[in-house]
């Protein structure tokens, strides 16, 4: 009988997928993971093995091996999670993994199995099934032949041998010292950190005086005080202005007159939050970043207000369309300003800037692009053309770390902005990102960090 690393590879070229059975070993599960056996063909026959039995490479189990076959197209850190949920087989690891699959996928493959099996490549590749076993292989589960019934010992003495070979290499790497001496190591580890308390502050330094101070100097209390002093004249000011009756003061002829000067003035904090804003809060001094108008575009005036706010997520913006939402001529963005700790600044979102001004386009510091140059059409900034556009200013695009960068984005000044389609939760690295390359920006251009 041969391996049931080599029965999955045969059938695997041959198009033909193994049957998985329940406990009662006549139900078919509906995944690995409720299996207890699975029926492999071979040569028009079903072998039934259990899910735990040794696949013939190395000490994975058949249930790893299948496992990692039907899930070849993860990346290993996903297939390694997956794993973990489905079974409590061992994983098939990083280093195993190419061999491996090249061998079940590749007639040309060969591979080194347990127990000094010989590994033959195909030289007929998937043909060498023929199409009555093909058939066969797919008849009703009642028509496996008697051995498929049979419990794994009655196979024959050369799957006992590979089984006995199997069972003693694995007791043997048990016992290992080297083993149980790393596996003691383990034991006596302690976790010091995990992702959630190592973004936590730890030490003896205490930054509440910090909010005191604030409220002391920038409180509520004290912009009455401000406001305060500067309505009312100081006392040394009073008095020389308002003499009191019948005061003979005597003034020096030879010393020069001069008028009291007014208190100095300092900007409250509402004058603060409003620098960046025109007259009446208008939008004449807020910086500008474009975005395309297409529709198709990951990231347009729909959905640039959820992925650049203040809790970054990115949706999409034909979900927000679907709820009934319409598309607006701009967007504003209010973000706490990394060159002024504790004053908001607002950007400007827009897709159609060919009408800007010259103190419009002065006003942009970020471009998204999509990799068209129809995108730039009719545009003044460096006549239109990406290459002198994208020295001007920051240049961004959004990806999915799975899609490959396009063409024209590759030779622009184009900084990458890559998410994962399904975590959201890394939604946050992309946009720390992109503020930060804006707020250095930002530092070499002082108009716009004071309008």
């Amino acid at each position: 009988m041969a391996l049931p690393v080599v029965l999955l590879r045969t059938a695997n070229l041959a198009g033909q997928r193994p049957r998985l059975f329940q406990t009662d070993a006549a139900t078919e599960a509906p995944d690995i993971r409720s299996a207890s056996f699975i029926d492999i063909p071979d040569n028009g026959a079903m072998e039934r093995f259990s899910i735990a039995d040794p696949s013939g490479y190395k000490d994975y189990t058949i249930a790893a091996v299948a496992f990692l076959l039907q899930n070849s197209k993860l990346e290993h850190t996903d297939y390694l999670e997956q794993s973990s949920l489905v079974g409590d087989w061992r994983a098939v690891s990083f280093i195993d993994r190419r061999p491996l699959l090249d061998y079940l996928t590749d007639p040309k493959a060969t591979l080194k199995l347990a127990g000094g099996a010989p590994s033959v490549a195909l030289a007929t590749g998937a043909g060498s099934v023929s199409a009555g076993a093909s058939q066969k292989a797919g008849a009703d589960a009642g028509d496996h032949r008697e051995t498929a019934k049979r419990p794994l010992e009655d196979e024959g003495e050369d799957a006992l041998a590979f089984m006995d070979e199997a069972i003693k290499r694995r007791k043997i790497e048990a016992n290992d010292p080297d083993y149980l001496f790393v596996l003691g190591c383990m034991k006596r580890e302690r976790t010091l950190n995990d992702r959630r308390k190592v973004i936590c502050i730890q030490g003896s330094k205490n930054f509440s005086n910090v909010l005191k101070l604030g409220q002391e100097f920038f409180g509520p209390k004290a912009q009455q005080k401000t406001a305060a002093s500067e309505s009312q004249p100081s006392k040394a000011t009073a008095q020389a202005s308002h003499p009191k009756p019948g005061s003979t003061a005597k003034v020096d002829p030879r010393r020069p007159q001069h008028s009291a000067a007014p208190p100095r003035q300092y900007p409250t904090a509402s004058k603060l939050q409003s620098r960046n804003k025109g007259p009446a809060g208008g939008e004449d001094k807020m910086p500008i970043i474009i975005v395309p108008s297409s529709r198709t575009a990951m990231l347009n005036l729909y959905n640039v207000k959820e992925f650049l706010g203040s809790s970054p997520k990115f949706v999409l913006s034909d979900e927000l369309i679907a709820k009934g939402m319409s598309k607006p001529d701009s967007v504003i963005i209010t973000r706490s300003s990394v060159n002024r700790p504790g004053v908001p600044e607002n950007f400007l979102v827009v897709d159609a800037p060919e009408r800007f001004t010259q103190e419009q386009w002065d006003r942009v510091v970020a471009v998204f692009a999509i990799g068209q140059d129809w995108q730039f059409k009719n545009w003044k900034l460096g006549g239109g053309r990406p290459d002198s556009i994208f020295r001007a200013v920051r240049g961004f695009c959004l990806k999915y770390k799975d899609d490959q960068l396009k063409d024209g984005l590759k030779i622009w000044n184009i900084h990458p902005l890559v998410i994962d389609r399904n975590r959201r939760h890394q939604d946050t690295q992309a946009v720390v990102d992109f503020w930060k390359i804006v707020d250095e920006h930002l530092s070499n251009i002082p108009r716009l960090m004071t309008a």
